[in-house]
């Protein structure tokens, strides 16, 4: 089995042979012997940069909001204990939450748990493949944070290399 493509018919084990176009999908496979057909769905990544843009801009907004929502989402947690409940427990005490997503850091800082640090640690490691499946080259953002305000709505921003601010709401803890 070569990229989860068969090489040998189910029917009879005799080899298959590729007759359809090259980089085509789906790739139909056929045995000589007894004519049994297969069909694969093959891959083919796309290029990066695209050919046409190199940066999309206008994916930036949709990049942070999703990173900020998988953050905030039940999906998130560390050591069994999920990071929302520990950050809703912070903003109900009246803390203005900030995390820098470059630097990686976390305000209030003395209010950082274990369990916060290492899952800001563990996202921060991811955030560059999540900007760039966005088509985002992470090198032409300046700024990337989630600010918790005590009270108001929770908020990802980013500063672009054009020095173009994004600002996007993101659900409410609940």
């Amino acid at each position: 089995m070569k990229n989860n493509i068969l090489e040998t018919c189910q029917k009879c084990g005799g080899a298959l042979k590729s007759i359809s176009e090259p980089d085509r999908s789906p790739l139909i496979m056929e045995c000589p012997d007894c004519k049994h057909r297969e069909f694969a769905e093959i891959q083919i990544p796309p290029p990066w940069p695209p050919a046409e843009d190199k940066m999309k801009y206008k994916n930036i907004h949709a990049a942070i909001h999703n990173f900020g929502h998988s953050f905030l989402s039940l999906m998130n947690y560390v050591d069994d204990v999920y990071v929302r409940d520990q950050l809703w427990d912070l903003r109900s005490q009246g803390y203005d939450i900030e995390i820098n997503w470059l630097t990686g850091t976390f305000s209030p800082a003395d209010r950082a748990t274990p369990v916060i640090t290492k899952s800001i640690d563990q996202y921060a490691a991811t955030l560059k493949k999540h900007l760039m499946s966005h088509h985002l080259e992470p090198a032409c953002l300046r700024e990337i944070k989630l600010l918790i305000p005590a009270r108001g709505r929770i908020t990802m921003q980013a500063l672009d290399d054009r020095n173009k601010m994004y600002r996007i709401h993101v659900n409410e803890l609940k």
